[in-house]
């Protein structure tokens, strides 16, 4: 899934499309942006080198 929001997660896992190792990776997601964080991701661990490249890549608008 591309998107999904927090309603969408509850259903999802009542409806046991959600299950497994799943459960715990959205919860925590869940939690993060309940609590103000704005957008999570979840990576496939085939990709997580490229973890640190996303953290810290900005676009940057400032002229010189």
């Amino acid at each position: 899934m591309r998107w999904l929001s927090i309603d969408q997660i509850a259903e999802l896992t009542r409806d046991e499309v959600i299950t497994g190792g799943m459960l715990p990776k959205l919860s925590a997601c869940r939690e993060a942006l309940l609590n103000g964080v704005k957008r999570v991701r979840i990576l496939p661990a085939a990709v997580a080198a490229s973890l640190p490249d996303l953290c810290s890549s900005r676009i940057s608008t400032a002229r010189r």
